[in-house]
């Protein structure tokens, strides 16, 4: 019996830096073998340096849950709404396109890190994985996934952070962290 070609899901968590990184580049290698990409980013709110080189490339849709530039610890009650309900409506939208066949590979980034900070409704996000299993490769990324996430998926790598130039003062430098 042959096995389907797409329907895996992918976890990269943790608090080390790279989950995000690690994802666009399995986005990039299902481009090159000619696959349709939906990258969703969540929590943040400008294009960083690799999603503008995805955003140009055929094959490839790139939709931001996010607009407004703050952390989430910099904002305050209607703002965290106002983005938990963007950030829903967003995973409504990506759901439509599952269902619909548009895409090989959903890449869902920063997910966890929505969750966890109830920037996003668990339940939502709970039913788009089961409407993505098996219909299409599904990469989920950020920091303290749901237990359910880890038990669920079929790749998980863990990226730990052991030494960070932020720890000494270095801002976050453009074209490196973002």
């Amino acid at each position: 019996m042959a096995e389907k070609e797409f329907g895996c899901l992918h976890l990269y968590c943790g608090d080390g830096k790279g989950k995000t990184t690690a994802a666009v580049g399995l986005a990039l290698r299902a481009l090159g073998q000619g696959k349709r990409v939906l990258f969703v980013s969540l929590m943040k709110g400008t294009p960083s340096g690799e999603l503008k080189v995805l955003e140009s490339l055929p094959g490839c849709r790139v939709l931001y849950g996010k607009q407004d530039a703050r952390f989430s610890f910099q904002m305050d009650d209607r703002q965290k709404r106002e983005t938990r309900d963007r950030q829903n409506q967003t995973l409504r939208e990506v759901g439509k396109k599952v269902e619909n066949g548009e895409y090989d590979m959903v890449v869902l980034d920063e997910l966890c890190s929505a969750l966890s900070e109830d920037l996003l409704d668990r339940d939502l996000a709970d039913r788009l994985l089961a409407q993505c299993r098996g219909n299409v490769e599904l990469v989920v990324t950020g920091r303290n996934p749901p237990q359910a996430y880890r038990d669920q998926a079929d790749y998980l790598s863990e990226i730990r952070a052991v030494r960070h130039p932020y720890e000494k003062g270095l801002p976050a430098r453009r074209g490196i962290e973002w």
